[in-house]
């Protein structure tokens, strides 16, 4: 995956927390314990945004429009990771961060499937649920099934369903057939997807949002993802044609005459889905006007002002609870007034000591400033003092001072090798001067053409002359063409008259062709020297001295 990194969407970053480089207990590099993500920072999973509750509270001023962007760089990561033969497999909402401009993250990365394009080894992935699953894989052992982007386009729209219709579940609904009422899991095998083309035994829930308010084309979509691809799981739409549609949807976007932060599809006309829906939830409006929270100080009573409403000012009176006012003795009032005069006495006395104790590991006993200053890399200073020492001009050549990490004097300033981190070993190499040969792979041989036969396993009468055939094979020697198996490359050698015919044929065994040779590359040893440092072993930027000049 470090190798083979998705592409970048504009100026957005990666689309997930992509692994950048990996770990390793030694410094030879041969104990694998992990690798390092992307930290990702100031994101919030997908539910929290399209749960109208939970969006009012972490970011406000989220309306239909983010929520369409949103969509869009979801599809567009999707088709990344398919482009690169990813497969995501654990699609749901708690792996997907957004950010307050709409840019998607996906997390938990390393659960993803891979599949090594060298030697197409696929790494499964072993997770999933239930409620984003395909039909064809539910009940089923993930750990032993290769996934394909088909099985991703299934968990994909149900999650843009969530999305797009304030949180509801594609397969959620009214039961109006006999008996109990499936779970989602038996609705999703069975196809009841209420609200495509074909009507069956699930109804809508009253207070879902209605399908009509999503563009016509979209709701074509998930009509194609969740009723034509319920048995063939190839004509669920790819992530392209969902981000194409998204994007026409985001162009007809207009906004409700009565709230400027209703936006709607223009093939809606006037009628606002929003102003309806909210009149139904009792005035609770999904995306109100004033998008601020009210800030609560939970203190001494006091007065505070109500924020938000543009047209005109509130002024109440809050009073905290009595269970927030806690009250105090004497003697914890008087503990709590010297605890505050004494902690700061603490804290500067602990400091003092302690740049008095990094100011005498620098001195000497007689107060003169230390010559032998202890190093990290003893060679490394001996180098360093060596030259300061015979630079000209130098008034006091054993004068040092430890500075920003490294040592400085009236000459020169230096500081510790970035390539090698002060080591002075060649980083290709590990200092072992030496490195596999790269094409004999260790093996000191290669196999190659065999050029006694030309790569054709058998010899003939016109190719080598009679004195080099067995004598055993001259017995039976008679006129004609005389073929025989090549020695060098595995045949047996034995002689067959082509041309005169009777009990004389006997079939011989055919070399191979190839022969195993010396590599010329290593010249037959398996290594060869490594070309960055020059089979010194040092590294080849600061010398092996760990240190460079400032």
């Amino acid at each position: 995956m470090i190798a083979n990194p998705c592409a970048r969407i504009g100026n957005s970053g990666n689309p997930g927390a992509w692994p950048t480089e990996p770990l390793f207990k030694d410094p030879s590099r041969r104990c694998f314990i992990g690798f390092l993500m992307h930290r990702v920072r100031g994101a919030q999973p997908v539910h929290e945004l399209y749960t109208p509750k939970t969006r009012k509270e972490k970011c406000p001023n989220f309306d239909y429009r983010y929520l369409l962007r949103t969509a869009i760089n979801m599809a567009s990561t999707v088709h990344l990771a398919h482009d690169r033969d990813y497969v995501i497999g654990d699609i749901n909402e708690s792996n997907l961060l957004v950010h307050d401009n709409a840019v998607v993250t996906w997390v938990d990365i390393d659960s993803w499937q891979v599949r090594d394009p060298k030697t197409h080894t696929v790494f499964r992935c072993p997770v999933g649920k239930p409620d984003f699953t395909p039909p064809e894989l539910l009940k089923k052992n993930f750990a032993g099934i290769d996934r394909t982007p088909e099985h991703d386009l299934f968990g994909f729209a149900v999650l843009l369903f969530k999305l797009l219709m304030e949180g509801t579940h594609c397969f959620d609904g009214i039961w109006q057939g006999v008996g109990d009422p499936p779970s989602v899991q038996a609705r999703i095998m069975a196809g009841h997807f209420p609200y495509g083309r074909r009507r069956g035994s699930l109804a809508p829930k009253a207070l879902a949002p209605p399908a009509q308010m999503l563009h016509p084309r979209l709701n074509e979509l998930f009509s194609q993802c969740f009723e034509d691809g319920h048995l063939n799981p190839r004509a669920r739409p790819d992530a392209r044609a969902w981000r194409d549609v998204l994007k026409e949807a985001e162009g007809k976007l207009i906004v409700c005459r009565k709230n400027p932060r209703h936006w709607h599809g223009q093939h809606l006309g006037l009628f606002c889905p929003w102003c309806e829906r909210a009149a139904r939830m009792g005035g609770v409006d999904p995306f109100p006007v004033n998008p601020v929270p009210v800030k609560l100080n939970r203190s001494i009573p006091s007065k505070r002002k109500v924020y938000g409403v543009p047209r005109r000012t509130i002024t109440t009176t809050m009073y905290a609870p009595s269970a927030f006012v806690k009250k105090w003795s004497p003697v914890h009032q008087m503990v709590r007034r010297m605890w505050h005069i004494i902690w700061p006495v603490l804290v500067g006395i602990i400091l003092v000591v302690m740049a008095c104790s990094f100011r005498s590991s620098f001195i000497s006993r007689n107060g003169r400033q230390n010559s032998e200053i202890p190093s990290t890399n003893p060679r490394t200073f001996e180098v360093a003092r060596t030259e300061i020492a015979s630079a000209p001009g130098v008034k006091h050549p054993t004068r040092y001072a430890i500075v920003s990490g490294g040592i400085r004097s009236d000459a020169k300033v230096w500081k510790t090798c970035q390539q090698c981190n002060g080591d002075g070993l060649c980083r290709k190499c590990d200092g072992r001067r030496t490195m596999i040969c790269e094409t004999c792979i260790g093996s000191a041989s290669v196999l190659t053409v065999c050029r006694r036969c030309a790569g054709i396993g058998y010899l003939e009468r016109s190719h080598e002359p009679l004195a080099d055939v067995p004598f055993v094979n001259l017995l039976r020697l008679k006129q004609g063409h005389v073929r025989y198996g090549c020695p060098d490359c595995g045949g047996n050698g034995q002689m067959v008259p082509t041309l005169l015919g009777g009990t004389q044929n006997r079939t011989y065994i055919q070399g191979t062709g190839q022969k195993f040779v010396e590599c010329e590359t290593c010249s037959g040893r398996g290594r060869m020297p490594c070309p960055s440092c020059s089979g010194t072993g040092h590294c080849p930027l600061c010398s092996g001295r760990g240190r460079m000049e400032r």
